[in-house]
């Protein structure tokens, strides 16, 4: 649904510039202020492409998702919100929030119309998407007082995730042996990473701390290159820095943490700054290694990963999704966003 069309550098112009930007410290704020740019473009695009519904197509070329003409993929909202909340906080753009706001309401109105939670992981009807619970959070956050409908449907959407698992480490288990039985051994990690967002989003860092610790655990099934989803054990390891170091007190945790940032920083590609040259990757684990001490090592990857995200930028306020694709994701544009707002 086109709403505005917006004026802004291309995306080329603001890469080569952040490279000024970057050699020279006394250049931070023009950083920001590129950053800035690139995120009014991106919470532009986001808004133009939301459907009426207050959630997206996958593919910004779909038309549909296979639930008939208009309806949005049931699992872009929340992640494609984030963005937009991430866009209004860098440029208070009330139209950025008024499409979060949208957005909001339609979960609002699924958790309504959701099963009871039933305490059976083996449905899932009843059990949100995690993100969309770290979403409606973040969304009330923003609006204060008038925000307490969003983060009471959070916490009792994600009540019937510890109903079907009452203990964190069970999720794990659940997720990662789903992965494994689709065939995609190293994204199960990602999905636990999620919830542990969720958990930490509305206040259950028991539960949290619970699952963090199956992860690592079962890091041996999970850490593997997988064919069928190429660098998602990379993806899951961005996502895990960001999320764990609530716990970095815990030796098993900060353990983890210091060999998942060798890891990645190891996996970075020195030609072009990118993660296995995926756009969705390499914001990720940006917003990962922001989370984490800012070592040389940790600045001088996150700079060059930032110059690989805007040479995907496409000049509308998208994103390719990798090296050589023409693709245009609304949740990789999301996700970007995420990490320009994480790192600015």
């Amino acid at each position: 649904m086109q709403k505005r069309s917006g004026k802004f550098l291309s995306f080329i112009a603001i890469g080569v510039m952040l490279m000024f930007a970057f050699a020279a410290p006394a250049a931070e704020a023009g950083k920001s202020n590129l950053t800035t740019t690139a995120l009014q473009a991106g919470g532009e695009r986001l808004d133009d492409l939301q459907n009426p519904d207050g959630g997206w197509f996958f593919d910004v070329a779909d038309a549909n998702c296979g639930f008939g003409p208009g309806v949005s993929c049931p699992n872009t909202f929340g992640v494609t919100g984030l963005g937009l909340l991430d866009a209004y906080q860098a440029t208070k753009d009330l139209d950025f929030l008024e499409a979060a706001i949208l957005t909001g309401d339609a979960l609002v109105v699924k958790q309504a119309a959701a099963p009871s939670c039933d305490g059976n992981p083996a449905t899932s009807a009843d059990r949100p998407f995690t993100v969309d619970v770290t979403f409606l959070q973040k969304l009330a956050k923003i609006l204060g007082s008038s925000g307490k409908a969003y983060k009471k449907v959070a916490a009792n959407w994600f009540a019937c995730v510890m109903e079907d698992h009452p203990d964190g480490a069970d999720r794990a288990d659940n997720r990662i042996n789903g992965r494994i039985g689709q065939g995609l051994s190293n994204l199960g990690e990602w999905d636990a990473a999620l919830d542990i967002e969720a958990a930490l989003a509305i206040g259950q860092k028991k539960y949290a701390l619970q699952e963090a610790l199956q992860v690592i655990a079962r890091q041996p099934d999970w850490d593997v290159a997988d064919p069928q989803c190429p660098g998602c054990e990379l993806l899951g390891k961005g996502l895990l820095l960001e999320v764990v170091q609530a716990f970095d007190d815990n030796p098993a945790v900060a353990a983890a943490i210091a060999a998942w940032v060798q890891d990645l920083l190891a996996a970075q590609d020195p030609a072009n700054g990118s993660w296995n040259s995926d756009t969705q990757t390499t914001a990720y684990v940006l917003m990962g290694l922001d989370a984490m001490k800012k070592t040389d090592g940790v600045k001088q990857a996150i700079k060059k990963g930032l110059l690989y995200l805007f040479s995907q930028g496409i000049g509308n306020g998208g994103y390719f999704v990798g090296t050589g694709s023409t693709q245009e994701i609304t949740e990789v544009d999301s996700e970007v966003l995420q990490a320009l707002w994480a790192t600015r």
